[in-house]
């Protein structure tokens, strides 16, 4: 999370999905295993094994943190038919149809941590991000589909977005890619806004550059923002299938203090060498330069890079990472939705029964919801408390928690009365 109010910059990974080969695990020794109905037994069977090594990467002993994952009778990724969630953004699907299956015709188990599920990482893990990818790729196997490496800054001293966008239409740049998409787009939360977009590369091939406004795009899915954050740029590098595999492999490189092989590095020797890679995989995709390359017969010789664009990939290269900030919460996105859209009709029952009575009614709704309290909720809950630096509740836990707040407006009401 930034802590640092000055804080100008940020580099982190935001998206990672690879496909695990079960046949690549040695599981012959009994194993703790998920049933149908999401209760954890002790079986010999591949599968199962499979997603319960994977799963301790995330949670070590998921067996007592019930509250942090459940299982997912319904797999939502095409060809896997089951799956496990942790804490409603780290997926691993499995039970794979044929289609699923590697060349060789192994049959494998999807794993997918969209960005909260980075965020939620970083929180609840006990390694670090380097780690997670040595031991996905060497022990278990892995083959990345997706790699989203991001930078972020938080200032416009070099420049915004729609000076980006006149460097590309005026060929001032040399990149992989000679295609470019400049979207605009309203943003109507409590006043419209303009959210700016550039894309370098085409979506359909296996990297492209999207540069945007990140914090319009979290005001309009009613999330947070810190107050001092004034601008917020995000560059998201997004590498699939071939690329992924490569950006995974260099940054298994970070965690070592020569390449591949060596002493492990400190954390902060992790963190700069994370920088420098992520300084030349943006220089290597993007070179914006002080003319139009048309100008000239060789442009990546013959013209100098932008000023503006050097001095921010220096910044880049002494980037002291933190962690990502304000995490993207499903909760909290819940309750910015209820307090801009529910509002209205809340403040008309208060006038209608007065605050008495519409306090008690409003309890009521939430205490007859309480045996329908599934474990997705509670994961939910969880990862934001999670985020404020609070412990999780058991579902047992959670209960009593609803027992004890029923019972002291009971007690309170009775007083009243």
């Amino acid at each position: 999370m930034y802590n640092n109010k000055a804080l100008e910059s940020n580099v982190f990974n935001d998206w990672l999905s690879c496909t695990i080969p079960i046949s690549h695990i040695d599981s012959h020794n009994l194993m703790s295993v998920i049933d149908k109905n999401g209760e954890v037994k002790v079986v010999n069977h591949d599968e199962n094994s499979v997603v319960m090594k994977i799963l301790s990467l995330f949670l070590p002993d998921y067996e007592h943190s019930k509250g942090m994952w459940y299982y997912m009778p319904f797999g939502s990724k095409a060809g896997y038919s089951s799956g496990v969630c942790v804490l409603e953004s780290i997926h691993i699907y499995f039970e794979g149809s044929p289609s699923t299956h590697r060349k060789d015709g192994s049959s494998t188990i999807f794993l997918e941590l969209n960005g909260s599920g980075c965020r939620d990482f970083e929180t609840i893990s006990k390694i670090d991000m380097f780690d997670l990818l040595y031991y996905l790729i060497v022990d278990y196997g892995a083959i990345f589909t997706r790699f989203d490496n991001d930078i972020d800054i938080f200032h416009d001293k070099y420049f915004t977005i729609p000076i980006l966008v006149d460097k590309c239409s005026k060929g001032e740049y040399v990149c992989a890619s000679d295609y470019f998409d400049y979207r605009r787009r309203n943003f109507s939360c409590d006043y419209d806004v303009i959210g700016e977009s550039l894309y370098i590369g085409s979506e359909a091939s296996d990297r492209y550059l999207l540069i945007y406004d990140k914090k319009l795009e979290r005001i309009s899915n009613g999330q947070q923002c810190e107050l001092w954050v004034n601008v917020w740029i995000r560059f998201e590098m997004r590498f699939k299938h071939e690329w992924a595999q490569r950006v995974a492999l260099a940054i298994i490189g970070c965690r070592f203090q020569n390449g591949h092989d060596g002493e492990l590095s400190t954390i902060e020797e992790r963190n700069a060498a994370y920088a420098r890679l992520t300084r030349g995989l943006l220089f290597a995709f993007i070179d914006f330069k002080s003319a139009s390359r048309y100008s000239v017969a060789n442009p990546s010789r013959d013209l100098d890079t932008w000023i503006p664009w050097k001095k921010f990939l220096c910044d880049v290269d002494k980037i002291k990472l933190t962690r990502q900030a304000q995490k993207e919460s499903t909760i909290l996105s819940l309750k910015n939705w209820a307090s801009r859209s529910v509002s209205r009709c809340l403040s008309m029952f208060l006038l209608l029964d007065g605050d008495d009575e519409f306090s008690k009614e409003m309890l009521g709704y939430a205490f007859s919801r309480i045996d329908n309290f599934s474990d997705k909720d509670l994961a939910q809950v969880n990862s934001e408390r999670l985020r404020k630096g609070l412990p999780s509740f058991s579902m047992d836990e959670a209960i009593e928690k609803f027992k004890y707040i029923k019972q002291k407006y009971d007690v309170l009401d009775a007083i009243g009365e």
